[in-house]
């Protein structure tokens, strides 16, 4: 999903998923009138889309489709112009409460982490804390026959843990992005992908390389960063 094709003034209204499948609403507060729509050097190709950290987020319904209990593969972009100011602030969640399945969420101190759940929680952060005004790559990543858990920030990938190996519950709450209510980030997301299995590494490697020539085109980075980002990303691909 990458919010391409919105009009502005946008501030509500349906976001169509480009695969498809599953198209979201932006919800925002009531008399939000403030332009969602982002889009050049702001984004990381075309459009994207901004929350305000307050209550924005996008529900994309809980279609069965939506539900992977045998596997499951996160990806987006997240650029935050604030730390969250509530801990466990939703960037992808599919359920929650007493009816969880699989999401990524960030803290109010940079930590992120993605959690899955099947009778118990098993989750993991990574490594490295989230900042502001940089553009972050993320990928999470669950196997159920391996039980393999792996979190990704930019190059930098993370096993998380290997013990939990079972099918993800089933739930028919939806799945939003960007945050949750009363919980939402304060920044901006792109490239959102969901995938019904754990995706090679090779594959979330080439999503994030895609990613980073597309910010190089459109002015999002420096050309010394990009050389920087391709050095690490070389010499993560050497290390797989």
């Amino acid at each position: 999903m990458g919010f391409d094709g919105l009009t502005s003034p946008f501030y509500s209204g349906t976001v169509i998923d480009t695969w498809g499948l599953n198209n979201c609403t932006y919800l925002a507060g009531s008399g939000d009138t403030n332009d969602k729509r982002m889009d050049g050097s702001s984004c990381i190709f075309n459009d994207c889309l901004s929350f305000d950290g307050s209550n924005d987020y996008l529900s994309c319904g809980s279609d069965s489709s939506l539900n992977l209990t045998n596997g499951v593969t996160i990806t987006f972009w997240l650029k935050l112009n604030t730390l969250p100011l509530v801990n466990y602030t939703e960037l992808v969640n599919k359920g929650g409460g007493s009816d969880p399945s699989y999401r990524i969420r960030v803290n109010t101190n940079g930590d992120f982490y993605m959690e899955v759940y099947n009778l118990a929680y098993y989750y993991d952060s990574h490594n490295t804390k989230l900042t502001t005004d940089t553009w972050y790559f993320i990928a999470g990543t669950y196997d159920n026959t391996t039980g393999q858990l792996f979190l990704s920030l930019n190059s930098d990938r993370k096993l998380c843990g290997s013990s939990f190996a079972g099918k993800l519950s089933s739930t028919a709450q939806a799945i939003v992005i960007g945050g949750n209510g009363g919980r939402s980030i304060n920044g901006t997301m792109d490239e959102v992908r969901i995938y019904n299995s754990a995706i090679p590494v090779s594959q979330i490697q080439a999503l994030y390389l895609a990613g980073l020539e597309k910010l190089l085109a459109n002015g999002g980075i420096t050309q010394g960063e990009y050389y920087q980002r391709i050095a690490e990303l070389n010499n993560s691909v050497a290390k797989e």
